[in-house]
Parts: structure tokens; C-alpha cells; sequence
């Protein structure tokens, strides 16, 4: 569950990111549908009564992560074409440098977050998700914030 995920696909086109109509939570809260603003992805067992930060979810909770990239804009643009919405996106760190992940959910079970990952919709059916704990993301992330200098992606 803890291993790290593959390294961004060098064949992946880039283009404008991911979650068009606002619905892209992350850590904090903007206007951009990437930035940390909308809901995150709900736990299935409770949905967020409104926007909810990343940072403010239980660590000990599962996320499934779909896909990791080196630019934000590449991963809007990925989202776009794919008609991805009501995902979450975050900004980390990973080995020294910064990618712009995708999120499928995250999920209070180990058990439902594989789940999860094992039933993707068809528009990302050809990725390898990542399940990672909440706690693992949120380090990844505040790594992220320390290398870019900034709180905000």
C-alpha cells in the first residue's frame, strides 16, 4: 500500500489540467479548479457537508491516486480531455522535485479504497492507481508547499 508510485509517464501529453468545473480540491482554497478550493473526493460512508481541505482529513484514512505529473497545466489539460470531474488535485513532492497529482477518492478503509482502485471509471481504466494513506499524502503535500515556497499550487 505504502510503495511509491510509478514515475510520471514521459508519453503522457501535456495540457491544461484537470478538474474543469471547480470541483478539484486539494489543501487549500482558490478559484482554479486544480487549487485546493472545492470539495474533496467524499469518503463513501460520509460525504463532506461542503469543502473540506485535504490537510483537514483523518490521516489514518486511504486515498487512490491516479495519476502523477510535472506540470499543473498538463494535468488540467489531462482532465480536461478525459471530462474528468469532482476529482481532487494536490501539489507534492516527491524525490526533490513537484507533481501535480489526480485523485480519484479517499476512503475510510483500506478495503474500500482497493476497491476503489480495482473499479475505475472508464475514462482512467488504463492507469495504475496508487492506494496511499491520507497521512502519506499530507506529508507529500506539506513537502510540496516547503519546496515551492507557498501553501497554494
Amino acid at each position: 500500500v505504502e510503495d511509491p508510485p510509478p514515475a510520471p509517464d514521459p508519453a503522457t501529453p501535456r495540457s491544461p489540467a484537470a478538474v474543469p468545473d471547480g470541483a478539484a480540491p486539494t489543501h487549500a482554497r482558490t478559484e482554479d479548479p486544480l487549487e485546493p478550493a472545492a470539495r474533496p473526493p467524499a469518503a463513501p460512508d460520509r460525504p463532506p457537508a461542503g469543502p473540506m481541505p485535504l490537510m483537514d482529513l483523518p490521516p489514518e484514512h486511504y486515498v487512490v491516486q491516479l495519476l502523477a505529473l510535472d506540470s499543473k497545466e498538463a494535468l488540467e489539460e489531462y482532465a480536461l480531455r478525459k471530462q474528468l470531474r469532482g476529482m481532487s488535485a494536490a501539489r507534492v513532492e516527491r524525490d526533490g522535485r513537484l507533481y501535480y497529482i489526480l485523485l480519484l477518492g479517499v476512503y475510510p478503509t483500506l478495503e474500500r479504497a482497493e476497491a476503489a482502485a480495482a473499479d475505475l471509471p472508464p475514462a482512467v481504466s488504463g492507469l495504475r492507481p496508487w492506494v496511499r494513506r491520507m497521512g502519506s499524502l499530507q506529508r507529500a503535500i506539506m513537502r510540496g508547499d516547503a519546496l515551492a515556497g507557498t501553501s497554494e499550487i
